[in-house]
């Protein structure tokens, strides 16, 4: 496995706020894999294909979908996250999805697109309803004008 780190935008798209360091599988010079979808960097998900290229201010284009949906949960404590991913993390499997784990308070989930996005929003309200306080977003279906990607079938 190998790293990369790639800036987060803001909302609007048009200035780092920080970075993200992403676990990729490298696949030519310039075109990596990502093995987990990321927290903070948008519009990419876990098995996405990337060319990285400096002279974008995202760091990188996307080549290839792989059909999953990034999704981030932020929850109220560690320990409501703690317990979030003991429960979800096996309800996300029978979803045909994966809990990545995450930073801080958030757990960032991949969910197959195939299984429907009114599916996925049900498990994720149903996890805010159970973890009071918690708040789900997609990180690939929405670009930075708040309009549908619309990369799935």
């Amino acid at each position: 496995m190998e790293h990369v780190t790639l800036p987060v935008l803001d909302d609007t798209g048009t200035r780092v706020v920080r970075h993200e360091v992403l676990e990729v599988e490298r696949e030519a010079p310039r075109a990596v894999r990502l093995t987990h979808s990321p927290a903070f960097v948008a519009g990419v998900a876990r098995g996405d294909l990337i060319e990285l290229d400096p002279d974008l201010l995202s760091g990188f284009r996307v080549l290839e979908r792989c059909g999953m949906l990034a999704v981030v949960v932020a929850f109220k404590s560690t320990e409501q996250k703690r317990d979030a991913e003991r429960e979800l993390g096996i309800e996300v499997q029978a979803l045909g999805g994966v809990c990545e784990g995450g930073p801080g308070r958030a757990l960032v989930f991949s969910m197959p697109v195939g299984v429907g996005f009114p599916t996925v929003e049900g498990f994720l309200d149903g996890a805010r309803t159970r973890f009071s306080g918690a708040e789900w977003y997609f990180g690939n279906v929405y670009g930075p004008d708040g309009a549908p990607l619309n990369w799935w079938p």
